[in-house]
């Protein structure tokens, strides 16, 4: 707290405030709770120091009484002590109504987000846009195919094919079949992984323990370590949730906004914000859906991708 707060509180209870303090310090009460919690502990020392004077003087008989002017430095008037504790009930109640208004917001996101758990095993499969909303325009090409312009197909409940380009249009692909995972560079031999996970490094959050194939995954931890708010209507009918990470959680961007469809439970548009930066990378991107049409039955197996005379390296 400032030190003119500081000094608006102390001239409060000093009787010293003119009626613009007064008004200074009612809005200050309604705005911040910060500033409430701070002058109703502040209340409520001073009127146990003037309980204290006033039982140590009915109490002590045989000490010297407290003189009146002692005693003024305690005690204020009748009107003074109902308008101080008025302005406490006040600060009470703006705590108690802030903590049941976040607690409230943070409940119905937590609630629409089980809601969206709920449909995913009925989810259809899913072909979404990834965007680098943070490219340099005069950054220099990566020897990596961007992230920018990629699209990411997904089938619940771990199948996903990531297809990225170069800028001369050859295309590099990864993906898993939910038992095995792949890698199908524009030449060269296809890899491939006994590990699911093995090739998700390009996907939008994996590497900071937000992989977005896993949809069920991806929300039960935004449910977890993230301070939630929403939800919130948005003019074309969907929803919006955000949130931001809790302290001290290690891993994941710093904030999220998820657009849906709370009707059918689709995911339209997921915003990360705040991606670290160790491993490279965009530290801010967007992933539209672009449409939920049927896939093919083999279309997460590397096979579907390439030529049957393309050499496979199956690691160990």
């Amino acid at each position: 707290m400032s030190a003119d707060d500081d000094r608006l509180i102390d001239d409060f209870l000093d009787d010293r405030l003119s009626g613009g303090q007064v008004d200074e310090l009612n809005r200050r009460i309604n705005t911040d709770p910060q500033f409430a919690r701070e002058f109703a502990e502040a209340l409520y020392l001073h009127d146990r120091l003037f309980d204290m004077a006033r039982s140590g003087r009915a109490s002590e008989r045989g000490k010297p009484e407290i003189s009146g002017s002692q005693l003024r430095s305690y005690r204020k008037p009748v009107t003074r002590r109902i308008r101080v504790w008025g302005m406490l009930a006040a600060a009470v109640a703006f705590l108690v109504f802030s903590t049941l208004w976040n607690s409230t917001r943070t409940l119905n996101a937590a609630t629409e987000i089980d809601r969206l758990i709920a449909k995913i095993d009925t989810s259809p499969d899913r072909r979404y846009e990834i965007r680098n909303l943070d490219q340099d325009p005069d950054s220099k090409p990566d020897r990596q195919p961007p992230i920018d312009g990629a699209s990411l197909y997904v089938r619940n409940p771990d199948r996903y094919m990531l297809e990225r380009r170069y800028p001369d249009g050859r295309r590099f692909l990864t993906g898993s079949d939910g038992q095995t995972s792949w890698a199908i560079a524009p030449d060269g031999p296809v890899r491939v992984s006994p590990d699911p996970e093995r090739f998700r490094g390009p996907v939008p959050g994996h590497q900071h323990g937000l992989p977005f194939v896993d949809v069920r995954g991806d929300l039960n931890r935004f449910r977890s370590s993230y301070d939630l708010s929403g939800p919130n209507s948005t003019d074309d009918g969907l929803r919006k949730i955000t949130g931001t990470r809790k302290p001290g959680v290690p891993r994941g961007p710093r904030s999220f906004e998820m657009t849906y469809d709370p009707a059918s439970g689709s995911i339209r548009r997921m915003i990360f914000d705040g991606l670290p930066q160790a491993r490279g990378g965009p530290r801010r991107v967007a992933v539209d859906l672009i449409d939920s049409k049927p896939l093919p039955d083999d279309f997460f197996v590397h096979q579907s991708h390439h030529t049957s005379d393309r050499e496979v390296i199956e690691e160990l």
